[in-house]
C-alpha cells in the first residue's frame, strides 16, 4: 500500500514533441513546401539530370549517387512499362482465384524464356563420356569447398547459436553433402566401366574361339566352301546363345 502512495505521488512525465519547422522551399505550383524542417526535394546536394514532361529539368535530388533521381534512373521507363503492362493483362476479376491464375500464367512465360534461351536439347550420343564431365565436375566442387573448409578455423565448425542450439558451419554441411555426391558418381561410373570391361572381355573370348575355329578347319583340310559354311553356322549359333539367359544356351541352341 505504501508503495503504490508513493508511486500515486510521484509528478507525471510530460512528453513534449519538437517543434514544427516548415520547409523554406517552394512546390511546384508556387505554394510553400508542407515539409518539415528542410525536405529532400529542397535540401543542398545534386540534382537529377533528367528531364521532365514538360521540357524543364528535373529538380528532384540525386538517387545514390547515379545523377538520375528514382523517375529517371536507368531502366526505370522499361519497369513502369512493364507493370502497366502486367496491371492490363490482369484478369478483371480480383478474386483469389483469378489472381493466382494470373500469378501461374507468368511464371510460365518465364519459364518458355528461360527454355528458349537455352536453346533446343542436344541428344546425348555417349552417356559414358558424359558421365566422366559430371563426376569431373562433382570432384572439382568438392575440392573447392574442401579449400573453403580450411580457410575457416576447425573451432568454427561446430557453434552454438543464440537459441543455445548446437549448429553445423554452412560449409562443413556443404563438404559433406558433396562427399556423399562424389561417392555416388564415382560408384555410377565404376558400374559403367566394369560393364564395359565385361563386354570388352567376352567379345575378346568370342574372337578366340573363331579364331580357333578357323585353324581346326584348316588344319582339317576341309574345300573352302565347307569350311565358310561351318563358320556362318557357327557364328549364327554364337550369336543366338548370347541372347539367351545363362544356363540355358544350350537347350535352345542345339
Amino acid at each position: 500500500m505504501a508503495e503504490r502512495r508513493r508511486l500515486a505521488d510521484r509528478p507525471l512525465l510530460k512528453l513534449t514533441a519538437a517543434p514544427f519547422i516548415p520547409c523554406p522551399g517552394t512546390r511546384r505550383d508556387g505554394k510553400p513546401c508542407k515539409g518539415r524542417d528542410t525536405c529532400p526535394a529542397h535540401a543542398d546536394g545534386p540534382r537529377c539530370t533528367g528531364t521532365r514532361a514538360d521540357g524543364k529539368p528535373c529538380t528532384r535530388p540525386d538517387y545514390d549517387g547515379t545523377g538520375t533521381c528514382h523517375i529517371h534512373a536507368p531502366g526505370a521507363a522499361e519497369k513502369r512499362k512493364a507493370k502497366a503492362a502486367e496491371v492490363a493483362a490482369m484478369p478483371r476479376d480480383n478474386s483469389k482465384t483469378a489472381r493466382e491464375a494470373a500469378a501461374r500464367a507468368r511464371e510460365e512465360d518465364k519459364a518458355k524464356a528461360a527454355l528458349k534461351r537455352l536453346g533446343e536439347p542436344v541428344p546425348i550420343e555417349n552417356a559414358l563420356v558424359e558421365l566422366k564431365k559430371v563426376a569431373a565436375e562433382v570432384i572439382a566442387f568438392k575440392d573447392f569447398l574442401r579449400a573453403k573448409l580450411f580457410e575457416i578455423d576447425v573451432a568454427d565448425w561446430r557453434f552454438t547459436s543464440a537459441q543455445n542450439l548446437e549448429q553445423v558451419h554452412g560449409i562443413a554441411q556443404l563438404f559433406e553433402r558433396a562427399l556423399d555426391r562424389t561417392i555416388i558418381t564415382l560408384t555410377s561410373l565404376s558400374r559403367v566401366q566394369a560393364d564395359d570391361r565385361l563386354v570388352a572381355i567376352e567379345e575378346a573370348k568370342l574372337a578366340m574361339v573363331l579364331a580357333a575355329l578357323r585353324g581346326a578347319l584348316t588344319e582339317a583340310g576341309l574345300d573352302n566352301a565347307v569350311a565358310e559354311i561351318i563358320k556362318q553356322a557357327f557364328s549364327k549359333r554364337i550369336r543366338v546363345i548370347k541372347t539367351l539367359p545363362p544356363g540355358e544356351g544350350e537347350g535352345k541352341a542345339a
